[in-house]
């Protein structure tokens, strides 16, 4: 049994158990109901009916924007910090990495390396490489979310696809290095 197989069964409702995970991966900020049956792929219906219990019991909280009702997590929940924990362990750091930068226009590819370090895992330097034309401002601004969440030191470069091709080609050192590792996209 996988680990997302295990949540499903530990919070016993699939919609519920993938509206966790995103709120918990994804940064704090307000979702509407149809933005999250999009980004989730489950029905409006199911969803509402989650978030509502998830919001009666204090862990999320909603705000009502004209005409749309935005959900997002309450840090003083009493489990808040456990159920993160559950959640990005549940991922990884490459699932943590993945499921935000899917989210990404412009990105057509995304490869990552761990580099280990003498201490210990939890502080070894990650390398990305971002292949695409995405608008770098909400680049940075997720990559430094992401160098937040996971306590990483995070080095990335962003390359339009000719130029990673012709890099490539050119056996950059950096290139050859990152792209060995995990390609997440």
């Amino acid at each position: 049994m996988d680990d997302l197989e295990t949540l499903y069964r530990l919070f016993s409702s699939r919609v519920r158990t993938k509206l966790l995970k995103f709120f918990f991966t994804m940064p704090e900020s307000g979702y509407f109901i149809r933005e999250l049956g999009r980004k989730i792929g489950e029905d409006a219906k199911n969803i509402s009916r989650e978030l509502n219990n998830l919001e009666n019991i204090g862990l999320l909280r909603s705000e009502k924007r004209g005409l749309q009702k935005f959900y997002s997590t309450q840090a003083d929940f009493l489990f808040y910090s456990e159920l993160k924990a559950v959640f990005l362990k549940s991922s990884g750091l490459e699932g943590l990495f993945r499921d935000v930068i899917v989210q990404l226009d412009g990105i057509e590819k995304v490869f990552m390396k761990e580099l280990p370090s003498s201490e210990d895992k939890e502080s070894a330097q990650i390398k990305l490489i971002f292949v695409g034309k995405p608008d770098m401002a909400i680049l940075n601004n997720t990559v430094n979310d992401l160098i937040k969440r996971s306590g990483r030191e995070v080095i990335y470069r962003c390359y339009s696809l000719e130029e990673f091709d012709e890099r490539q080609r050119m056996n950059d050192s950096y290139i050859l290095e990152v792209s060995a590792g995990e390609k997440i996209i």
